[in-house]
């Protein structure tokens, strides 16, 4: 868990700079303390996940260093939730959006949207199929793949380099890119 947290800080520190850069923070008037009116808007698909909790809790301690509101959303594994939530930041007019899509097709006129808005759109993990993306921050995903499989066959070569065992491969869901990559990678 302390390698996703770190991981997480990191990646928060990255989402705020890339928002700076963007000029996210042009649009906002400054206050009294000088720091920007930015509000971010981050559609979780699950805290299920401990990289996604981890997630969570850095962005919004990153918000909170840098006086940058963040707005967080759980999305539970729905992705018509998650849809619902991005469109209620688009109303909102946020100064940008963070998404870690649950359906990589589904979520497209969404993203199309907010980028009909000149609302900045960046991507955690899982790539979505469409629409403008400021940028993506992810795993190579046929590599984790790989890298499981690889592992697994290692632990089931018996005596004479022989493969002894069963796999099952839980491939998680197919209609997020990283699950398909992954399972990809695993099969390949």
């Amino acid at each position: 868990m302390r390698k996703f947290y770190r991981v997480s800080k990191l990646l928060a520190a990255f989402l705020a700079f890339m928002l700076l850069v963007t000029g996210c923070s042009q649009s906002g008037s400054s206050n009294s303390t000088g720091s920007s009116n930015i509000t971010v808007g981050v559609c979780l698909s699950s805290f299920h996940a401990g990289f996604m909790t981890a997630v969570n809790q850095a962005v919004t301690d990153k918000g909170k260093e840098l006086g940058i509101t963040v707005n967080v959303s759980n999305a539970n594994g729905d992705a018509s939730v998650q849809a619902d939530n991005m469109q209620n930041y688009i109303t909102q007019g946020v100064s940008a959006i963070v998404i870690n899509p649950i359906d990589s097709n589904g979520i497209i006129p969404s993203i199309q949207q907010a980028n009909s808005k000149g609302i900045p759109v960046f991507i955690i993990d899982t790539d979505a199929a469409g629409g403008e993306i400021i940028n993506r921050n992810a795993t190579d995903n046929i590599k984790a793949g790989k890298t499981a499989a690889d592992y697994i066959a290692e632990k089931l070569k018996g005596k004479n380099s022989e493969y002894k065992g069963t796999v099952v491969n839980l491939a998680g869901k197919i209609s997020q890119a990283s699950g398909y990559e992954r399972d990809k990678g695993f099969m390949d």
